[in-house]
């Protein structure tokens, strides 16, 4: 029952994901850069949901711990992407709806309870595996396999969190699965306006450096 929610719950940004233009170099590059600026909050808010979690549930505190770890540099991948596609990451700015997507988080763990993170978690890794597979397969083809590095990875590894993450949720009381939900829809919207935020944007963007470019 979960899943039929996740599912029908993805469709609005999943859509607004395979319309995207991954063509673009400067549109990808924005989106690579808007990445870069909410990983780098990962394992910051993994550590701060790991603080949270009740004395009386090792178990979770445990796994925002082990999660944490598997994140470690991942904002790095961003970064390689950005440069073999020719740009500068200091010359992307970070975008309002980034900065609301990640923000929000840290209310939701503080304020609300830290199991509400799962949803921000499920959020961002069940794109990744609805739809991560076919926009990679577009960025790869049209910048190649050094400008594609965070797509890659995250395709491949995400498919076993949200099993995973799943999991978690199924456990969880039902006051604390509603929490879970509204954090994930949230999330969902965030993202898609991050998405939004972005097209409207890369066009203004100056062409790459072709000297650098892959």
């Amino acid at each position: 029952m979960f899943l039929d929610f996740i599912k029908k719950s993805l469709v609005p940004t999943t859509e607004e994901l395979l319309n995207t233009p991954w063509e673009s170099a400067a549109h990808y590059a924005l989106w690579s850069a808007q990445t870069y600026y909410f990983v780098c909050h990962s394992t910051r808010l993994f550590s701060l949901a790991a603080a949270r979690a009740p004395l009386a549930d090792n178990p979770v505190h445990n796994r925002f711990l082990s999660h944490l770890k598997e994140e470690k540099g991942h904002e790095n991948l961003s970064t390689h992407d950005i440069k073999f596609l020719g740009y500068d990451l200091k010359k992307l700015p970070e975008l309002p709806t980034t900065q609301s997507l990640y923000q929000t988080q840290y209310y939701w763990i503080e304020h609300v309870s830290p199991y509400s993170f799962f949803g921000y978690l499920l959020a961002l890794e069940s794109l990744a595996v609805h739809v991560g597979p076919d926009v990679y397969a577009r960025v790869h083809k049209a910048h190649g396999a050094k400008a594609s590095s965070f797509l890659k990875v995250h395709t491949e590894e995400d498919v076993s969190h949200v099993k995973e993450v799943i999991s978690w949720i199924e456990k969880m009381p039902s006051q604390e699965q509603e929490r879970v939900k509204q954090n994930f829809l949230l999330s969902l919207r965030n993202y898609q306006n991050m998405l939004i935020e972005i097209k409207s944007l890369a066009m203004d963007l100056p062409a790459q450096n072709k000297s650098t470019a892959a």
